[in-house]
């Protein structure tokens, strides 16, 4: 009977050990899959970098594009603006003359333009002025 109990014995600390090595096989595997996932996961987030450096680039380039225009389209009005005073003070002198000669001042050679180009200017003055955009990175 001795001899059974030893061999129980025996078969128990058996079990135990491989029961032991199994954990460990567990942990490395799962050790693995994290290892894995992680490496996935790190290659997305430079995948997501790398786009997000090109949109910032091009972001970049027309912040810079729309405050050059904005900076352009100023200068027109600075040029506009006197412009279109002068035309309306000569478009006001040329209807009290034609009105002291009894002409009709839209008969006038380059008045109709000047009434339309006046229109014109009116509307575009509130385009004018600068809007620039910052671009923080």
């Amino acid at each position: 009977m001795k001899t059974i109990e030893t061999v129980y014995n025996k078969l128990n600390n058996a079990k135990t050990e491989l029961a032991t090595h199994k954990i460990e096989l567990s942990d490395v595997s799962d050790l693995k899959e994290i290892i894995n996932k992680s490496k996935q996961i790190i290659k997305e987030i430079k995948g997501f970098e790398n786009k997000i450096q090109s949109e910032q680039k091009t972001l970049r380039k027309a912040v810079s594009d729309y405050n050059s225009i904005s900076k352009k389209l100023s200068e027109m009005e600075k040029e506009k603006s006197p412009l279109y005073s002068q035309m309306v003070k000569l478009m006001d002198k040329i209807k009290i003359t034609s009105k002291e000669l009894g002409v009709n001042a839209n008969s006038i050679e380059g008045m109709q333009d000047a009434i339309k180009l006046q229109d014109e200017m009116s509307k575009r003055s509130a385009l004018g002025g600068e809007a620039d955009l910052m671009f923080i990175s």
